[in-house]
């Protein structure tokens, strides 16, 4: 029995282990694609820019519950918040407890 790769090449278990014996023994001549650093690109064309700025406890407190309810992290709900209030669009799933619009974007 293989083990089936991604490309559909399927490795049995003698390949497998002359693979790794190679590695092991620092003989292995392939080479690794390089592995990228942080998170992935929100929009391939576009570079991300990091953005802080200070709210009250409340107003973060809010954002958090809303969030949670909408199945979002808080990065996620304040880029779709942003594109909404940008003209992006979006529709409204739902309210806040302080009764704000809760956005799909």
């Amino acid at each position: 029995m293989g083990h089936k790769l991604k490309n559909g090449y399927v490795l049995d278990e003698a390949e497998i282990e002359a693979r790794a014996a190679e590695w092991e023994s620092d003989t292995w001549e392939g080479c690794l694609p390089p592995i990228p650093i942080g998170r992935p690109r929100l929009r391939e064309e576009e570079e991300s820019v990091v953005v802080t700025f200070r709210l009250p406890r409340s107003s973060v407190e809010a954002v958090e519950f809303a969030s949670e309810r909408c199945g979002l992290t808080r990065s996620e709900f304040y880029r779709r918040g942003g594109a909404r209030a940008g003209g992006r669009g979006g529709d409204i799933v739902g309210r806040t407890a302080a009764g704000g619009q809760v956005y799909k974007s």
